[in-house]
């Protein structure tokens, strides 16, 4: 575990949420479906990669528990487990025990190693194994795996078979210790790797890989003890500044220190933007139990000026960080300073999609619908009844990841991928263009852990058809997971940026949202200019008349840059390599003869600075008025009208408990039918 000491400025509820949290991180009995995210079943994933998430999804996905049993299958089935870095197998059966004889993981005196122990029953008979703190039945043919953190000079594994010990040959090998000590002006990301490729971490923190197998940990005078050998030291700050690395050589019974040079790739806040994740939990299953002081840290090393931390149930009525939403509503956490971190609420329902809410003055006791096992279990309220509620006690509302990522053979038009799905409980937001339609949401994050590109395809339709909505990111990073992928990520792996002047706040980042004054990336800079206004400002124009669009842009590239009015493709860049490092402006003179709104978007290849595939960015338009009238493009129109169709059948078809309100569902589509067509379409 991490972090026992309490933060004295935060109420007890905070406290106790972050101790019930521990208590939930390996019991069993409180798993329920909110097993896909505990620490037993994340153990696969650690160990052997993405290999083992197919199997474990494929079992996960009916809405039922995981037994250990089932992920130590998912490890067997998707590795050689031999091959399994550090792993520790006992295998029992009728003649007796045998252990493998593991190849040790090196380790430095004192340090925490964390060492998978498998055990295989091969015995005719059940056998009852406890090992790690948990106990497990195995029956003939099933695996168990669970995991020891040796710490000081321990070396060994007990593992208890049917009341009897057994101690496993040595699974690590204790050497020498030397220390790294690492430094900074400011606090930032810290990896520190040794050529095995091995992470290394300060004592007593956390240990997080990020989704590119990469072990780090925050702060800006960090101790890290290391065997003697070559490291390579790598801090980061978020995306504003450029990557330091360094070798460093370290040998038994010295300390050597790296002091780290950042250096900014570009300021924002000179031009008054401020970096935002609005979907950010603290506690989520995982390995740890994180306090929002740790969350915090994290947010300052990560350079984020303003981070939502969301309270959210998972498929269950149990709401993790309920405490802290309900004890820090409407004021800014204590700690958080010049860097605002305010709680807030992810409302989930996963056939209409998930909302984050961001500054809630009052909690109005809306969490989730529509989960078999939660508190509410039909799909009833409606989203925009929820969105309504949470906008009337003063927040922002948007969807989070509205288009998820599909393997395989898939429809390419967006519409029909998420209205065509034959098991559509996969969270994607089938109801933003009902809710934005209808007023009741704020905005869209066009970068998240979704499909960003098509996220962003959807985005478009709906500023084409006239939809007010900003475009947000939200990283969905789980601060209490070890290592599952882009969910593992530090907080503002994607961020979105508003410009809110000289800082920001709560209620400035609020303000520019609802104006859609941000854009949103995963590392690139990206701004579009029309006429002197940017995303979110309104410029009136006269009946046929030329503006000039300037899009610029600073990444390494090489990345395609694209300007969008509505749905349709106006012009695109092509930038190479090293040519926008340090920045990278072209203009446009465009044609207007009737009302507009325009967007930029930022298209790359993999990047240092990005904890995903590929470098992605994309604005909100600025919006060109004539006579006061904005743009509805005849297809945006049309195609949002058909996304509704298709929505009034879904939810009629898949929906739980919804028969005796589709009257009232069929009223609310109604209503966004008719603002969608009203006033009259004014471009083909």
């Amino acid at each position: 575990m991490c972090c026992e000491d309490a933060v004295a400025d935060f109420p007890a509820v905070v406290a106790q949420m972050v101790a019930a949290a521990r208590l939930r991180l390996l019991s069993p009995e409180s798993w329920g479906a909110d097993a896909w995210n505990s620490a037993v079943v994340a153990r696969p994933l650690h160990h052997a990669g993405d290999a083992a998430l197919e199997a474990l999804w494929s079992r996960f996905a009916d809405d039922r528990e995981l037994s250990p049993q089932e992920v130590a299958a998912a490890l067997v089935g998707a590795s050689d487990v031999d091959t399994v870095t550090g792993l520790v197998r006992l295998t029992v059966s009728d003649a007796g025990v045998i252990w493998n004889t593991p190849i040790p993981t090196v380790a430095a005196e004192c340090v925490v190693v964390d060492v998978p122990v498998l055990v295989s029953c091969n015995s005719t008979l059940p056998i009852r194994v406890t090992a790690g703190g948990e106990s497990v039945s195995l029956s003939n043919g099933e695996h168990a795996l669970f995991e020891e953190h040796l710490d000081d000079d321990a070396r060994t594994i007990a593992v208890v078979v049917d009341g009897v010990p057994h101690v496993s040959p040595d699974a690590v090998e204790r050497v020498a210790r030397g220390v790294l000590r690492l430094t900074a002006d400011l606090p930032c990301r810290w990896s520190v790797i040794g050529t095995d490729g091995a992470a290394h971490f300060p004592r007593g923190g956390m240990r997080k890989w990020d989704v590119h197998g990469r072990g780090y940990a925050h702060g800006d005078d960090l101790e890290v003890v290391v065997p003697p050998g070559q490291y390579v030291v790598r801090a980061m700050r978020g995306i504003e500044f450029l990557p330091f690395e360094v070798d460093a050589l370290v040998e038994a019974g010295t300390a050597v220190t790296v002091a780290a040079e950042l250096v900014r790739r570009f300021d924002p806040h000179a031009s008054g933007w401020w970096s935002a994740d609005l979907h950010v939990h603290a506690n989520y299953g995982g390995e740890y139990a994180v306090g929002a002081d740790q969350a915090m840290a994290m947010q300052r090393g990560e350079g984020l000026d303003f981070m939502n931390l969301v309270a959210a149930n998972q498929l269950t009525a149990h709401v993790h960080d309920v405490g802290l939403f309900r004890a820090a509503l409407d004021h800014q956490l204590p700690g958080s300073h010049a860097s605002p971190a305010h709680a807030g609420l992810e409302y989930r329902n996963d056939l209409y999609g998930h909302v984050h809410v961001t500054g809630a003055a009052r909690d109005v006791g809306r969490y989730q619908t529509g989960h078999a096992q939660g508190a509410v279990r039909v799909d009833v309220p409606f989203n925009h009844e929820a969105a309504a509620d949470f906008r009337s006690v003063g927040a922002v509302v948007g969807y989070c990841h509205p288009v998820m990522p599909v393997w395989g053979d898939a429809p390419q038009d967006v519409l029909e991928r998420v209205m065509g799905r034959t098991d559509p409980r996969n969270s994607e937001a089938r109801c933003a263009v009902l809710d934005a339609a209808l007023g009741v949401v704020d905005s869209v994050d066009v970068l998240s852990n979704a499909d960003d590109l098509a996220s962003a395809e959807m985005y478009r339709r709906m500023v084409g058809a006239g939809l007010r909505v900003a475009a947000t990111a939200g990283s969905d990073a789980m601060l209490s997971l070890r290592h599952m992928g882009v969910h593992s990520n530090p907080p503002g792996w994607v961020r979105m940026y508003a410009r809110t002047g000289a800082s920001i706040s709560l209620p400035t980042l609020q303000e520019a949202i609802r104006a859609g004054r941000t854009i949103a990336t995963n590392g690139p800079w990206l701004m579009l200019d029309v006429n002197g206004h940017g995303p979110g400002d309104d410029l009136e124009v006269s009946v046929s008349t030329t503006v000039i669009a300037t899009v610029s842009a600073t990444s390494d590239g090489p990345f395609t840059v694209r300007l969008h009015r509505g749905s349709q493709l106006v012009h695109e860049w092509e930038v190479a390599c090293g040519e926008a490092s340090q920045g990278w402006s072209a203009t446009l003179p465009l044609q207007v003869s009737s009302p507009d709104a325009f967007t930029a978007e930022l298209v790359g290849g993999p990047d240092p600075l990005v904890l995903d595939d590929n470098a992605y960015a994309h604005t909100s338009p600025v919006h060109v008025l004539i006579g006061g009238h904005r743009l509805r493009r005849d297809d945006d129109v049309h195609w949002c009208l058909l996304w509704l169709e298709r929505l009034r059948a879904l939810v009629a078809q898949h929906g739980r408990g919804v028969g005796e309100h589709l009257a009232e569902f069929d009223v609310a589509v109604d209503a966004a039918r008719s603002r969608l067509q009203w006033p009259p379409m004014s471009l083909g």
